[in-house]
């Protein structure tokens, strides 16, 4: 194998180290990237169980008011 001058040597170290850094960096932001993707994941959840909650809470109301208006109406509430 041919040798390489040191000056070819150095850059070839320098580039090696600069792809070490931009390899440490692209695991940091997937760690990252996986920890928002995991919070979004719990946080979905939690606001699918508020939009159930909240639901039911709209067909309470809704089924009170039918319910009421019934009570009404067998009360004589209607007649003249």
């Amino acid at each position: 194998m041919t040798d390489l001058p040191p000056h070819h040597i150095t850059r070839i170290d320098h580039a090696h180290q600069r792809l070490d850094r931009v390899e440490g960096r692209v695991s940091s932001l997937e760690r990252a990237a996986d920890v928002a993707s995991e919070r979004l994941r719990h946080i979905q959840q939690s606001l699918d169980g508020i939009q159930a909650g909240i639901s039911r809470l709209g067909w309470l109301f809704v089924t009170g008011l039918v319910g009421g208006a019934v009570a009404f109406v067998i009360q004589g509430g209607l007649s003249p």
